[in-house]
């Protein structure tokens, strides 16, 4: 027999999946798509990408934002899970900022922390087309490449909570 080879790789692929629409659900943080927007004056992107966006920030503030799925429109949004982690460890987490849509302002997550911080009554963190802003600023603080991530908790506009 001769020698053949077969050559395969997937790059990246779109995870197709349908929101049931009887019932609230959470969608985690790592689900959600994201990107850095916009890098610090110090600093830039960095880490590993199948962590989530990065950077590094030596000083200034870094913007990420997340695009929720489509989907969601049709769903309240009752909960926003902000995940923050850093592959250098750190003692305190940089200042973190949430745009508020509707103030067109950024509101401060108070005392954030490593992993999870849950913020509720999050309806206006999120735009009418899906959108997600988070913010984080230090000055001369870094830690390591900074992660973000956001999750949802949501339930359809019309639920009333029983079985």
């Amino acid at each position: 027999r001769e020698t053949q080879e077969v050559t395969t790789a997937l790059v990246s692929a779109l995870l197709e999946f349908e929101l049931n629409t009887d019932v609230p659900f959470t969608l985690p943080p790592g689900i959600i798509p994201g990107a850095v927007i916009q890098q610090p004056a110090e600093g830039g992107i960095c880490g590993d990408p199948t962590m989530g966006p990065g950077v590094y920030i030596g000083r200034g503030s870094a913007v990420f934002e997340f695009r929720l799925p489509e989907d969601l429109g049709e769903f309240q949004i009752e909960g926003l899970n902000v995940h923050l982690s850093s592959d250098g460890g750190w003692w305190s987490a940089p200042q973190t900022e949430v745009f508020d849509w509707e103030a067109e302002s950024w509101r401060q997550i108070a005392e954030a922390e490593s992993g999870g911080n849950l913020i509720r009554e999050a309806e206006s963190l999120v735009s009418q087309d899906g959108r997600v802003q988070i913010r984080l600023a230090t000055e001369g603080r870094a830690q390591g490449c900074y992660y973000v991530g956001v999750g949802v908790d949501a339930a359809p506009t019309d639920f009333s909570g029983g079985s």
